[in-house]
Order: structure tokens, then C-alpha cells, then sequence
């Protein structure tokens, strides 16, 4: 279970979070909602590590932590609403590179992410650029919608126990 509390944060003369407790229970989907303005991103960059708070703790499975720690252990990872491929690497390297930084070996990250390129019939892609190929399946058929896939690859391969869609829309688990 992770617990947020009392989490503050400001930009200059602006109070965006002012406060804020939450439990995010195991096995739950918790959903933010509000109007333009009223936080929803800056509490998520909060939680995923990405923007500091200027008050508040962290506590995950009754242990005091902070943000930093529960990414670099992959507890929690992210999805980024216009979340881009590096053009510079091969669609392989761009999902093996998470779990690469998050210390998982290069074998071990390769041999994952192919079983799941593998299991969508996308292996043949694997060392081409991502902006140079397009899906061809086994049965000869194109597919347009290759770019969802390979992003979540990506983020899968990081193996995060709770993940932070950013566009909960565009993303289903």
C-alpha cells in the first residue's frame, strides 16, 4: 500500500497541492479527476519522482520512502501521454532500455522483451528504427498501430508493481 501525506507544493504565489493525503491499496485503481489546473499532473509527477514536493512523505507497505526510492525499484513506473521513442535506437533497444538503467541485465531485458514482441508477432521488428518500419505481420497484413504497442513494451519491460498512466484513456492494463 502506498500512502501520501500531507503533500504540498507551490509555484510561486500559486498553491497547486496544498495538503493532500492519499492510500493507493494494493490491487486498486485509483482515479484522479478535475478540472484544468487543479493538480492532477503535478500530483502524478509527485508520485512518479519527476517534479519534488515542497512538503509531505512517502510511505510504501508501512516503511517511510520517497518518491525516488520507489522508481529506482521499480515500484512504480510511468506512461507518459506523448511518451516518444528514441528515433536513434532500434525498436529493442528502446524496451530494453528501463529495465537496462533499473539494473536488470542486457540478456535478461532482451530475452523478455522478445517473448513479448514474440507473442504480438513483432519479432521482426526488432532491429529496425522506429520510424522506419512499419508492423508486417506473419499473415502479410500491415499494421498501423505499431507505435502503441512498442511504447508499452517499453514500459512493461520495466516491470514497475504499480504504474502511473498519465492519459488513462489512451491506456488499458
Amino acid at each position: 500500500m502506498l500512502e501520501l501525506k500531507n503533500i504540498s507544493k507551490r509555484f510561486g504565489d500559486q498553491v497547486v497541492l496544498d495538503n493532500l493525503s492519499v492510500t493507493i491499496e494494493d490491487q486498486k485503481t485509483l482515479a484522479i479527476v478535475g478540472p484544468s489546473g487543479a493538480g492532477k499532473t503535478t500530483l502524478l509527477r509527485i508520485i512518479a519522482g519527476l517534479t519534488p514536493a515542497d512538503s509531505g512523505s512517502f510511505t510504501y507497505n508501512g516503511q517511510p520512502t520517497t518518491a525516488a526510492e520507489l522508481r529506482k525499484q521499480g515500484v512504480i513506473g510511468v506512461v507518459f501521454q506523448g511518451f516518444e521513442l528514441f528515433p536513434n535506437l532500434s525498436v529493442l533497444k528502446n524496451i530494453t532500455l528501463a529495465p537496462t538503467l533499473q539494473g536488470v541485465s542486457a540478456a535478461a531485458a532482451q530475452k523478455h522483451a522478445r517473448n513479448l514482441m514474440d507473442q504480438l508477432d513483432l519479432e521482426a521488428q526488432a532491429n529496425a528504427y522506429p520510424y522506419s518500419c512499419r508492423v508486417v505481420r506473419s499473415s502479410g497484413s500491415r499494421s498501423p498501430g505499431r507505435w502503441p504497442w512498442i511504447r508499452k513494451f517499453c514500459f512493461t519491460t520495466s516491470r514497475p508493481r504499480r504504474w502511473i498512466p498519465t492519459c488513462a484513456s489512451r491506456w488499458q492494463t
